[in-house]
Parts: structure tokens; C-alpha cells; sequence
């Protein structure tokens, strides 16, 4: 609860502008801060809100936003956009920028946003709505767009100086304009005196070179004088000088006390230098224009494995330190540029179509929608993508990031299999591999870009994540220095580790943790409906990890261990999902369907009239286009590692000797994975079909590797029932490498 509470604290839209006045983020430290850090920050240190400082912080934050729209007029002027031609099915009046602060929910509203900064150029004016089709819903024609379209704009709102001075604005030589003042058309510069003073700038927009700067005597407006939508109080004038510094000092606070207190956690020197030095040469790599270079630097980062880590840092918090933090350093500082910019899509493309229902369905109200009444583009990622708008504005910056966490769930789910059988090392090496595939393969144009892709392989990996954690036993109090798990197979670790009560996965939480699995396998399939059997195959995780393979044949060996919370509520959850989604579609179409209107019979490999010869030659066809991360299959040496992952899940299930070790579960998901090829062929952005079987395929292939280096461990005479011990000779890169589910 209190991590949602902070959320709404820091996006909530402060009346006063300022470096952290909530959405929409378009300066580049409040896109960086809140909304990379804090989400991680979140995520991997929930800890911190539990602390009195925190919630005090949160607490006062709300009060403070809650007071500001109660106390304060909106800073800023409002700007209203008339395109000259019809520019959206269903638009009524002015577009809307995305911009909470507007009149975002009006059907006509006064301001299409906010104007709290100068734009200096084209693509920092909030016009995204360039992007949006005519109202008959066909491709634009060349006046709907820039350069050749025509768009009437005006800006109004008070001027509130407390000394005389000059007022001018910068033009761009795109845009023919005239200024009033106090109602009186004025040349500028114009000499002002104390007070408040009505502006209003209306103005004709052609072509791109745009520029909007007002000033002050001659320095930037916005930091040096007060301006508001509405006139503002006496009263209020002489509070704001000073009152606009309250939120940054209280924002300031939690975010550098929750940073200090992670730094406090990772309390390690080498792990410390390890995550500041590989992100700072990424950062440097990356501005100095040397991309490729800083891509090979994500390869490199498997370099971690050499870095003394501690034992309580050896799970995914210290994978997320060591591959994580610099690979979120490269997502940030690549896409650094578009904070606070829009850009103009390529019409009649996936991405495009994404946009425009995001419009639609978050400016224009159809929620239940989605845009169109039938999802022949895929449903979930325009909803994603209006969300982010909300949050980022007219920059598509959060698309960047959104792709980046995705991706490094999958990272993060490589590491949680691979460590389990091979050891903390394997794992860090496991958590690098698919994202070093991903920047040097052919799907490396993709992230950022606005597919589902990403996406939807992020959220099933944050789903097989959520059903992992659900079936983890409860661990044993330990003050007697009782080993965990006491009574079943040993997880392989780096030194014996103990942990106290307090630390517990209660049964509740494990429930939810099910729950969420199953939410977030539902939420996948509704993003990329091919990966309906993938989300399906999330459910396979109710069986340990410590399980290999070779034990399926031997269901009495394992039966007791399954975790039938993740068994039922996996499937369960994601079969409501699908009886939602067909009744959607009955609301708008009369049939109760699941494919209704999408490209099912489109792109399904098997056609009325195909031979099983054509078939089969598709089937394989598409399988390699998968596999080998190219359109048409060929061989990339850099997506290697994704087709030793396969070649080892099918070695594992021939039950050749040490493949056939490998933990079920991971090869089990593997073929739900990559089940959806031999059913839907895909075609265009290369890489696209690939990104889901990225991180298991991997996983699987540095498990395999592993294996081939294992030494066989010998195991002694139990001490005590249930406890077994493993000798020096069972111990690889500093782990025993017992597959703990039977000793042999």
C-alpha cells in the first residue's frame, strides 16, 4: 500500500511548477528519478517504506499536493491548439496534448496543456496528436502533417512580475503571430510594470521551425517571474516564491533516504565498484557516440562473476545490482534524448496504430473499447502505451523504459532458474546472455519502438517470477542454526545460510504470489495473443526447480512437492481472463469469441487446402525464424545462445546423461514457449517473434554449459533425518552442485 501511496505522491500534478511537480515528467531529472529509480527502488527495496521517515514523507507529500490544488492557481499558461483539418474519429474541438493538467477528460477542452517550460523547437511543442488519423479513420494525408499542415494556436494566461522589467518572446520563423497585453496588441519587447498582466498570443503555425521563448530581461521566463493560467491572489504571489521549493525538498528527501538506504544494504565495497564503475563506462560509452561499444559492454558485464559477492547478496537483489543497475543505465542514457520531445510515427504501422487507440482510449473515454470493437492489432500494449503517455507526456521516453524493466525480467528470471541449479556465478552469467542476444541481434531496433512484443515477454517473465516465489516452502526458524528447508532436498548455495523467522513467506503471501502469476500470465496473453500457451506453460513452476527432468518418469518422487496453489490458480486466473475477453468481444460484436476479428485465421500456419508436407516445411520454417532471431532464418552467430537453449531442452528430454539433470520446469517452459511457432507464423521487424524464448532459452543454455562442467558430488551418511551433507568434491565456482532433489 504505501509503495502505491508514494507513487501517487510523486506523480500527483503539483499546481507549482517545479523540478518534481508530478506528471507529466518531461524534465529529464524527474524522467530519470521518478520514473526509473523509484520503480526500481520499489521493486527491490520495499523495505525502506516500512520506516517511520518514509511514510511521514509520503504522508506529507500527499498533504502538500492536496493543499497546492486547493490553495494555488495552475502555473503555467494555457495553450489551445485548432488544427485546420478534421484530426480524429470523434474529436470535438481542440486535440488534447497528454497532459493531466489540461482539460484531459473535456471533449472539447480549453487548453490542450500546460505551458510550464519554453519549447526551442518542432518536436518539443505538445503536438503529438499529429500522430492521430483523419476521422475516417485512413492514412493522412500530406496536409495532416507537418510540414504541410496548418495549425491555429493560442496561448493565454497572467504575467505576475514584482519589479518592472522587459517582456519578449522568441518566435520561430514557422509561425506568424500577435501579442496582446492587458488586451492591447503589443510590440515587443515590451517595458511592464509590477503586477499582474493578462497575455495572450495567438498565432498561425506552418511547416517545423518552430521556437516559443518567452523571456524575461532576457533571461528565461518561467525561473524568474510568476505566470498562471488563471489570475492569481495577492496573497498567493507572495507565498509562491518560496512554497514551490516544499515539494522538491520532501521529494528530495525520500528518494535520497531510499537510495542511502539500498547503498546501506548492498554494504559491500567490490559489489559497490563492480555496479558504479560498469555503469559509468556504459554512460560514457554511450554519450561519446560509441553505441556498439556499450552494447559488447552488456556482453561483458558476465565479467561480474569474478566480483566477491557475499552471501546474502546472492539473489536477485545482487543480480540486479550487478546486471541490472547498468543495464538500466544504458536504457536511460540512450534514450536520455526524447525526455520532453514527441515524435511523429510512421503512419500505417504497428506502432501507429498502437498510439492512435491509446488516444483513444484514454483521451476520448473508451476504456472497455480498446479502440477498435474487434483486436485485429494486438489488444493490451495500447492500453500500456496510453498509460505511459499519461505518466511521460508527449515523449515516448516511457515506451524506452517500459521495454528496458521488461527486458530485465527476463534477465532476472535466466538468473532465478540457473542459479538454482548451478550456483550464483552460472546464474550472473545466465542474467547477462539474453540481454547481450538482445543488443546484438536483429531485435535489438526494437525496444523503445512501441511493439508488445517486449512487453508481453516482460510480463510472463514477471509472471513465471511471481509463480517460482508462490511455491517456495516456508522456511524454518533457526535459532538452533537449523538449515532451511529442513527435510527436503538441499538447495545448492555458496556457504550455509541462516535466516530468522521474521523473514518467513507466510501462506498468504504465497497465495498472492499465485494470484499475480496468474494476473500477469493473463495480462501477457491480452498483449501478444501468441503467447497464449506460453502464459498457460507459467503454471509449470508449481513444480520445484530442484526437480530434474529424468524424475519426471517418477511422479511419487516429486507428487508431494508440486505446489498446487500455483497449479490451480495459474490456469484458473488466466481462464477467467479468457471468458472476459470473449464477453468483450460479445458486447461489441454478438459473438462470444476468444479470436473473433483478429489475425487468427490470418496468420495460422495450417490453411484450408495445405498439404502436411507445407505445413510441416512452415512449421519448421517458422520455428527456425524463432530460433535463430532472423526474418528469413539464418544463422547469427549472436543469437547463438538461444539456439543452444533449445538444442539442450531437447537433449534433457531425450534423457541424455547430465542434460537430463536440468531443472523440469525450466525445459517444460521452454516448449510451452516456443509452442505458439508451430501454430501462427509471423513476418516484419526482424527479432520481433524471438524476444519471449530469449530469456529461458538462455537460461537453459548456461545450464547446459554448467552441466558439462560438473564434477559429481558424493554425499555422506545423513546426520539427521532429512539433512544430507555435500564433501568439497561436489563444489564448482564456490557452489555445491548437487541438484538436491536425489542424491546419487
Amino acid at each position: 500500500m504505501w509503495g502505491l501511496l508514494a507513487a501517487a505522491a510523486l506523480l500527483w500534478p503539483d499546481h507549482l511548477s517545479g523540478p518534481f511537480d508530478g506528471v507529466p515528467l518531461d524534465r529529464t531529472a524527474e524522467a530519470v528519478l521518478v520514473g526509473v529509480i523509484f520503480p526500481a527502488l520499489w521493486v527491490f527495496h520495499s523495505r525502506f517504506l516500512a520506516t517511520r521517515l518514509a511514510r511521514a514523507s509520503i504522508v506529507a507529500l500527499l498533504v502538500w499536493r492536496a493543499c497546492a490544488t486547493v490553495l494555488f492557481v495552475q502555473d503555467g499558461w494555457c495553450l489551445r491548439f485548432e488544427p485546420s483539418r478534421p484530426y480524429a474519429k470523434d474529436a470535438e474541438g481542440a486535440p488534447h496534448a497528454w497532459d493531466l493538467r489540461a482539460d484531459w477528460r473535456a471533449a472539447d477542452p480549453a487548453c490542450s496543456a500546460i505551458m510550464t517550460r519554453s519549447y526551442s523547437e518542432f518536436h518539443e511543442f505538445p503536438v503529438w496528436f499529429f500522430n492521430l488519423p483523419p476521422p475516417n479513420d485512413s492514412w493522412p494525408a500530406p496536409e495532416d502533417l507537418p510540414p504541410e499542415a496548418t495549425i491555429a494556436m493560442h496561448v493565454r494566461g497572467y504575467l505576475s512580475p514584482s519589479s518592472s522589467g522587459s517582456f519578449d518572446i522568441d518566435v520561430g520563423p514557422g509561425m506568424q503571430t500577435a501579442i496582446a497585453i492587458d488586451g492591447r496588441l503589443s510590440a515587443l519587447p515590451v517595458q511592464l510594470a509590477p503586477g499582474v498582466h493578462h497575455v495572450a498570443i495567438d498565432g498561425t503555425l506552418t511547416g517545423t521551425r518552430w521556437r516559443l521563448v518567452p523571456r524575461w530581461n532576457g533571461a528565461e521566463l518561467w525561473s524568474n517571474v510568476s505566470a498562471t493560467v488563471q489570475r492569481p491572489s495577492i496573497a498567493s504571489l507572495r507565498v509562491r516564491s518560496w512554497a514551490r521549493w516544499i515539494p522538491l525538498g520532501v521529494t528530495a528527501l525520500i528518494l535520497s533516504a531510499w537510495i542511502a538506504s539500498a547503498l546501506a544494504r548492498v554494504g559491500h565495497v567490490a559489489v559497490f565498484a563492480w555496479t558504479t564503475g560498469a555503469s559509468l563506462i556504459i554512460a560514457w560509452l554511450i554519450v561519446t557516440d560509441q553505441v556498439m561499444s556499450a552494447r559488447w559492454a552488456i556482453v561483458a558485464l558476465t565479467a561480474a562473476v569474478f566480483v566477491p559477492v557475499p552471501p546474502r547478496l546472492r539473489n536477485l537483489f545482487g543480480a540486479f545490482l550487478l546486471i541490472g543497475v547498468p543495464w538500466l543505465t544504458f536504457v536511460v542514457v540512450c534514450a536520455a534524448p526524447a525526455i520532453g520531445r514527441w515524435v511523429l510515427y510512421e503512419f500505417g504501422n504497428d506502432y501507429w496504430m498502437y498510439q492512435r487507440y491509446a488516444y483513444r482510449i484514454v483521451m476520448q473515454g473508451y476504456w472497455l473499447e480498446g479502440g477498435t470493437p474487434t483486436f485485429y492489432f494486438q489488444p493490451f500494449y495500447r492500453w500500456i502505451a496510453g498509460l505511459l503517455h499519461l505518466v511521460f507526456g508527449d515523449s515516448s521516453v516511457g515506451e524506452w523504459y517500459w521495454d528496458g524493466a521488461c527486458l530485465l525480467a527476463g534477465s532476472l528470471l535466466s538468473f532465478r532458474i540457473t542459479r538454482t541449479f548451478a550456483g550464483f556465478r552460472w546464474g550472473v552469467v545466465a542474467a547477462a546472455a539474453p540481454l547481450g542476444v538482445f543488443v546484438l541481434s536483429s531485435a535489438r531496433d526494437l525496444i523503445g519502438r512501441g511493439l508488445g512484443e517486449i512487453a508481453s515477454a516482460g510480463l510472463v517473465s514477471m509472471a513465471a517470477l511471481c509463480a517460482i516465489s508462490s511455491g517456495a516452502r516456508q522456511l524454518k526458524v533457526v535459532g538452533s542454526r537449523q538449515p532451511l528447508n529442513r527435510g527436503l532436498p538441499a538447495v545448492p548455495t555458496e556457504r550455509p545460510l541462516y535466516v530468522s523467522n521474521r523473514w518467513s513467506t507466510s501462506r498468504d503471501r504465497r497465495t498472492g504470489a499465485a494470484i499475480a502469476a496468474g494476473v500477469l500470465g493473463t495480462l501477457a496473453f491480452y498483449t501478444r495473443l501468441n503467447n497464449l500457451l506460453m502464459a498457460l506453460g507459467v503454471a509449470v513452476f508449481a513444480l520445484p526447480l530442484r526437480v530434474p527432468v529424468r524424475a519426471l518418469v517418477r511422479p511419487w518422487t516429486w507428487w508431494s512437492r508440486v505446489s498446487w496453489r500455483t497449479a490451480i490458480a495459474v490456469p484458473a486466473v488466466i481462464g477467467l481472463g479468457l471468458l472476459c475477453f470473449a464477453w468483450r468481444t460479445w458486447h461489441y460484436t454478438g459473438v462470444f469469441s476468444v479470436f473473433h476479428g483478429t489475425q487468427r485465421y490470418i496468420v495460422a500456419i495450417w490453411q484450408p487446402g495445405m498439404s502436411l508436407g507445407a505445413v510441416a516445411y512452415w512449421m519448421g520454417h517458422n520455428v527456425l525464424l524463432v530460433l535463430t532471431v532472423n526474418d528469413p532464418p539464418r544463422f547469427d552467430v549472436y543469437a547463438s545462445p538461444v539456439l543452444i537453449g533449445a538444442a539442450v531442452a531437447v537433449l534433457a528430454v531425450l534423457g541424455v546423461p547430465r542434460f537430463r539433470d536440468l531443472p523440469a520446469a525450466a525445459v517444460l517452459f521452454f516448449f510451452a514457449a516456443i509452442a505458439g511457432a508451430f501454430i501462427a507464423r509471423g513476418w516484419t521487424y526482424p527479432g520481433r517473434f524471438s524476444v519471449h524464448v530469449m530469456p529461458i532459452a538462455c537460461a537453459l543454455a548456461v545450464c547446459g554449459v554448467a552441466s558439462l562442467f560438473r564434477r559429481g558430488a558424493t554425499v555422506s551418511k545423513p546426520h539427521s533425518k532429512g539433512r544430507t551433507r555435500v564433501s568439497a568434491r561436489g563444489r564448482h565456482m564456490g557452489r555445491p552442485l548437487q541438484n538436491g532433489f536425489e542424491a546419487r
